[in-house]
């Protein structure tokens, strides 16, 4: 149960990564909650 978890958070992650690195100027004003996001889901 946990290694999936884990699983989704790191891919989430690293599909944030790449949105904010095609986009440095929206990433500049606001950073994402990874761990709210996490939480909650």
């Amino acid at each position: 149960l946990m290694d999936k978890k884990l699983q989704g958070y790191a891919a989430r992650s690293a599909e944030n990564k790449r949105k904010m690195e095609s986009n440095p100027r929206d990433n500049r004003g606001q950073q994402p909650p990874f761990k709210r996001q996490n939480a909650t889901g």
